[in-house]
């Protein structure tokens, strides 16, 4: 009688974990522009490029092409966030962008995306500002901005693509 117990418990161990196992939502990783279906919910923010002033880095040292000034720019207007975000070079580069720009929202479980765009670029300048507006934002929630500045920068005549990562950490929207 025992040993058919154990049996029985193990039998219905290895089914439940098979059954949780194949219940597991599998990881998807995509750039923003190359996801075509987004969730209800998640607001698609129309992203406006500027140009940044001629010589607005030129107090760089321009020894090297390389990233300078990346930042992301938080505000508050009656449409909702402002969201403004800078991407420099420290010398005129064939292209400079911004891209997979995220707006998440603090919950109790975690982050929750709730705007993207798809960003900007622009070529043979020295930066780059781009901005949006999430007109969704609740005042009092927290929310962080991420996005990915990329350049191709050159080296001694050799272009060579760069990105990096940037995350505002989270704030309270206040308006």
């Amino acid at each position: 009688m025992k040993n058919t117990l154990k049996k029985v418990q193990k039998l219905v161990g290895i089914m439940l974990a098979v059954a949780l196992f194949i219940n597991v939502p599998l990881l998807e990783v995509s750039a923003a522009e190359l996801n075509t279906t987004v969730d209800e919910g998640i607001e698609i923010m129309e992203c406006s490029v500027g140009e940044v002033p001629e010589g607005y880095f030129d107090y760089l040292q321009k020894a090297r092409a390389a990233f300078s000034d990346c930042l992301i720019s938080v505000g508050c207007s009656s449409e909702g966030m402002d969201i403004e975000i800078f991407t420099g070079t420290n010398a005129i580069v064939p292209v400079v962008g911004v891209k997979d720009i995220r707006v998440e929202q603090k919950m109790w479980y975690g982050w929750k995306l709730v705007a993207v765009s798809t960003g900007g670029e622009i070529a043979d300048k020295d930066g780059i500002s781009v901005h949006v507006v999430f007109t969704g934002a609740i005042k009092g929630k927290s929310y962080r901005v991420t996005c990915i500045h990329y350049a191709d920068l050159v080296y001694d005549d050799v272009e060579e693509y760069v990105e990096g990562f940037n995350n505002t950490g989270d704030f309270i929207f206040t308006y």
